[in-house]
């Protein structure tokens, strides 16, 4: 049941912002890297001496189309980065400011032709061009609109130039859900050989970070999350997950039958009876029984077993 209510695809674009977060900072390779999100951006990433890059996420699901000269997208995001320019937020000759869309850049457009120097189409003059055409040929009545139109006309010609040299379009970019494929990628060195604990490594990171992220953000963004304490924190994961430390995923299993102790018949249900066992305590036998079972099958399941593991883990 779905109502015109729902927030859901705004709670996917903050979602997906956290983990596009995630996703950038283990792109870095500089140690003193950083990430503020809801700084001067969506996703700001920092070094030592302040911010790098500005990077403006557009996420959407359902409607995908193309990037044009009038995208409202395009223009909330000039006049976001032009205020913070004519404030002095930042200096254009050292920032770069990304944007990065789900949707793609139609050919001959404006953002077109500030997309990737790979692609050989790059001109930041004939992008300020269709620009200012496309505010010349607007009929809109939109304020926000409007407001950005503004906002790129206070700008001198020169300084119009150079925040689109700064600018940098990524179309076509991984949705939410491409995305966990390419975290994976970026810390599979960090997972055991066999390649069986990946997944596992993955969530366990990720729920950290959403932890991380979600405090971050209590705190008004003002402490970034750092490289060296992901590192960390993906070192003691991988700790964890080896060899010698088996993970336990089934501590709190509990069976699809309720316990039945009167029906149980058992050689260790039993012997708690004879001992006049408490009956509270013979469920928790009879539980603690069926999580080190199923955890004993989930290893097997996934070929996590060498040596004598079974026999060390069956003493305990």
């Amino acid at each position: 049941m779905t109502t015109p209510f729902s927030a859901g695809l705004q709670a996917v674009g903050y979602l997906h912002q956290i983990r596009h977060a995630l996703y950038a900072l283990l792109l870095e390779s500089n140690p003193g890297a950083a990430v503020v999100i809801e700084g001067l951006d969506d996703i700001e990433v920092r070094d030592a001496q302040g911010p790098v890059r500005l990077d403006q996420l557009k996420h959407h699901i359902k409607d995908r189309a193309k990037l044009t000269d009038a995208s409202t997208d395009l223009w909330k995001t000039l006049r976001i980065w032009a205020t913070q320019m004519r404030g002095g937020s930042w200096d254009p000759s050292i920032i770069k400011l990304q944007f990065i869309t789900t949707t793609e850049a139609a050919p001959e457009t404006a953002a077109w032709h500030l997309k990737n120097q790979e692609e050989g189409n790059r001109d930041p003059a004939r992008a300020r061009d269709l620009l200012l055409q496309a505010i010349a040929a607007s009929r809109t009545n939109d304020k926000a609109i409007l407001a950005a139109f503004t906002a790129f006309q206070a700008l001198l010609e020169r300084e119009q130039l150079n925040l689109l040299r700064a600018v940098t379009i990524f179309d076509g970019a991984p949705t939410i859900l491409d995305l966990p494929a390419l975290i994976k990628q970026r810390i599979q060195w960090a997972a055991p050989p066999s390649g069986a604990l990946l997944d596992q490594l993955f969530e366990a990171l990720e729920g950290w970070w959403f932890a991380c992220a979600v405090e971050h953000l209590m705190k008004s963004s003002q402490e970034p999350l750092d490289f060296m304490m992901l590192r960390t924190k993906l070192w003691s994961i991988t700790r964890q997950l080896g060899e010698d430390n088996l993970p336990i995923t089934h501590a709190d299993a509990i069976p699809d039958n309720a316990v039945d102790l009167e029906s149980d018949g058992r050689t260790f249900v039993r012997q708690l009876r004879c001992l006049d066992v408490s009956t509270d305590r013979i469920k928790q036998a009879i539980l603690d029984y069926y999580r080190a079972s199923e955890q004993r099958a989930s290893w097997v399941r996934q070929d996590l077993l060498v040596n004598d593991e079974v026999l060390a883990y069956e003493r305990r």
